[in-house]
């Protein structure tokens, strides 16, 4: 991923170590791991739906 995007070679570790530490502080800021419930294959809906939005689309739109 990094080389598809243009990091230099000499640079991989350091970047590498920089999304260790974002990471590491989005999860220590969050105090969890983020939640992996609304993965879907790529490209199979429009957009994740929670069951409230859903039920708000059928009942305003007849649809979702």
């Amino acid at each position: 991923m990094l080389e598809a995007h243009g990091v230099q070679s000499h640079l991989k570790a350091d970047v590498i170590e920089l999304v260790d530490f974002a990471l590491y502080t989005l999860r220590y800021a969050q105090g969890r791991a983020p939640n992996k419930r609304r993965r879907m294959p790529s490209m199979s809906e429009g957009r994740y739906l929670t069951k409230a939005e859903k039920e708000m689309n059928i009942r305003l739109f007849g649809r979702l």
